[in-house]
């Protein structure tokens, strides 16, 4: 009898927030979907596909689908992806940048919000493929 199954760790998406002419609060970023450019991404993304707002499918935390009917989600709800390329996000899950881009992001934001316009929040959630049974044919 062989199995054949697996479970993996899906990273779904980016949360954008967009910083305009640094606005500050008291010395503390103020950032805003409101101040999103028709050309900023979605508000929900995936990181693999394409980076063209046109051609990311339109997704949610709520409405994700699983790959096929053979997926199962193994955690019951998203979580904040404390992890990044470069070791580290703020206590709260964000990282910063000066563009929505692949690279380049960090932690800070930058004194006064001088080290980023645009913030971002990973989400995951574990998902697995129970595995399929095979019988294997006796030959003689």
């Amino acid at each position: 009898m062989k199995t054949k199954g697996g479970t993996q760790l899906f990273l779904l998406a980016v949360c954008p927030n967009s910083l305009v002419f640094s606005i500050t609060i008291f010395s503390t970023p103020f950032y805003s979907r409101l101040s999103l450019l028709p050309t900023d991404p979605q508000p929900f993304t995936i990181p693999s596909s394409n980076n063209n707002r046109a051609r990311q499918p339109n997704v949610s935390l709520t409405n994700y689908p699983l790959p096929d009917g053979t997926w199962r989600w193994v955690s019951k709800a998203w979580m904040i992806d404390m992890r990044t390329d470069l070791g580290g996000v703020q206590h709260d899950g964000f990282e910063y940048n000066w563009l929505f881009c692949k690279k380049h992001w960090h932690a800070d934001s930058g004194k006064f919000g001088a080290g980023a316009w645009v913030r971002r929040r990973r989400w995951v959630r574990l998902m697995m493929r129970p595995a399929k049974r095979k019988f294997d044919s006796e030959s003689d």
